[in-house]
């Protein structure tokens, strides 16, 4: 049994972002994503940012299973 560690990090900039888009702090936004996973499938993962279009930031964490077919 092996376990992988997975990570995304994502970085959302808007260039020559209008004066009121940066008033409301939406001409940036930052994203984390890690990961457990054995290769029997089972995961553990953590999720932490706000993409563009999300309206707040967030935390999700997830157990789960993937299966290959």
């Amino acid at each position: 049994e092996s376990i992988f560690f997975n990570a995304d990090i994502r970085y959302y900039k808007e260039i020559d972002a209008d004066a009121a888009v940066k008033a409301a702090k939406l001409d940036e936004h930052f994203y984390f994503v890690g990961a457990l996973q054995t290769s029997s499938g089972f995961y553990v993962s953590y999720a932490r940012g706000k993409l563009p279009f999300d309206a707040i930031d967030d935390e999700v964490y997830a157990v789960g299973f993937n299966y290959k077919f």
